[in-house]
């Protein structure tokens, strides 16, 4: 069985620990899945704690999954159990002013970044100065938290199954999807791809590490052998779907990898 967490070095870079403590105000908590792991009560309570509040205010930007509901719920409700006042920043149908964007981060102790379609979500908060808004709200302290899309979208790239067509924001209709084989056709013929990251985390990173993607393709494998290949001299991070690498907080290096317990 693979390692709950595998970071590789692609050429020469420094330990993760070195390049965290390098951001040592930063404050990150990163996970394979987004859906599995936030939906933990026990990641709920690290990601409090990481706050250092009692009842931090969160703010879930559910961009990747083009702000469905019960995304939110699933990835939020153990916040709002706990007492955490949950507000949400929907992007992915409307363009807020500048104004709002920027009350919304100013209003947050902890942003919750969904897991989905990596590629959309960028490329939608570049286009709306999000991506800066959440740089400037981690660096005073705010905690970005998420899993899948949540964690590629806070380093510098990702290994990314964006091109899957089921996770588009407009999946292929009828022409291309004329009956079942022709939509197992389409749903198999995608490949994974590198994606970009807003850059908070100075590396090259894999989520669902352990796991292979409806195109039949180990994750792993593709990303030490094809993406490791084109990307030499990056420092690199595979994470396991149900685990996390650690939690950061001030002065402190990441905390000790361990496997997550995905619910049944």
């Amino acid at each position: 069985m693979l390692a709950a967490f595998a970071a590789a070095v692609l050429g020469s870079a420094p330990p993760l620990v070195e390049v965290q403590a390098a951001r040592s105000h930063r404050r990150i908590y990163a996970a394979g899945s987004g859906h599995d792991m936030l939906g933990l009560a026990e990641t709920t309570a690290e990601i409090v704690a990481l706050s250092n509040q009692t009842h931090p205010r969160v703010l879930y930007l559910g961009t990747a999954t083009y702000d469905e509901p019960s995304a939110m719920d699933d990835q939020t409700k153990g916040f709002a159990a706990r007492g955490c006042p949950v507000a949400s920043l929907s992007i992915a149908w409307r363009a807020p002013p500048h104004s709002e964007l920027a009350a919304a981060f100013d209003s947050a102790d902890i942003v919750v970044i969904s897991g989905g379609n990596t590629l959309f979500a960028v490329d939608r908060w570049v286009r709306l100065g999000v991506d800066a808004l959440m740089r400037t709200a981690n660096a005073r302290g705010v905690v970005l938290a998420g899993g899948s899309a949540g964690f590629i979208s806070l380093c510098n790239g990702g290994h990314s199954d964006s091109m899957e067509p089921d996770s588009y924001k407009n999946p292929p209709g009828p022409l291309l999807n004329s009956s079942a084989a022709a939509k197992a056709a389409v749903d198999a013929a995608w490949a994974y791809v590198r994606v970009p990251g807003i850059g908070v985390l100075d590396s090259l990173c894999c989520p669902h590490f352990d796991m292979t993607g409806t195109n039949g393709v180990h994750r792993a494998v593709d990303f030490s052998t094809i993406q490791g290949a084109r990307h030499l001299g990056e420092f690199a991070i595979g994470i396991d779907n149900c685990a996390r690498p650690g939690a950061c907080k001030p002065k402190e290096p990441l905390a000790p990898s361990r496997p997550g317990t995905c619910p049944p």
